[in-house]
């Protein structure tokens, strides 16, 4: 895992100059990932405007949504029209950072703030803040709480209706 977080920084690096298109389901695993590439682009000096995010957490006609892997290549082909899809804004890439840098921080202390502002990352801190109360409720993933998550190193409220292109510029985070 520690080698495809090496890789995927590379390349992040390494294509600086380019477009970022990142897609993402709506877990917690995956909302931490955004918050930490999107620092990343930040840290690089990508401009928020060449960053597309499309983030899905359901879609109609499929009741227990599990995930991008479920859709059939026309419903991908969708996605990019509708409200799943965001070009980023400035203020979402340092929302980003200090989403980040609230998450790994040694107290969650920060996180309440940051949450209020970014309900993708809000999401997924009020999970990861409740696995840090309770460790351990029969979720595998993350059974070691808030130390074990920056260790390791949400749900998104993104509807798929027909929205305007991701041209649009919206703050999401």
């Amino acid at each position: 895992m520690a080698r495809q977080f090496t890789d995927r920084d590379q390349a992040a690096t390494a294509n600086r100059d380019g477009e970022y298109v990142l897609w993402f389901e709506a877990d917690l695993y995956d909302q931490l990932q955004i918050i930490e590439i999107l620092a990343r682009l930040a840290d690089l000096g990508v401009p928020a405007g060449r960053v597309t995010l499309i983030c899905i957490g359901e879609h109609p006609g499929i009741a227990r949504f599990g995930g991008l892997g479920e859709l059939t290549a026309d419903q991908l082909r969708e996605l990019p029209h509708t409200n799943a899809c965001a070009r980023l804004t400035p203020g979402a890439l340092e929302l980003a950072t200090r989403a980040w840098a609230a998450f790994r921080a040694p107290a969650s202390d920060g996180l309440a703030a940051i949450a209020d502002g970014a309900p993708f990352a809000g999401a997924a801190f009020a999970r990861a803040q409740a696995r840090e109360t309770r460790p351990y409720q029969g979720d595998t993933s993350a059974s070691v709480g808030w130390a074990g998550w920056q260790k390791g190193r949400t749900r998104c409220s993104a509807s798929t209706r027909p929205a305007a292109p991701c041209s649009e510029q919206r703050d999401c985070a």
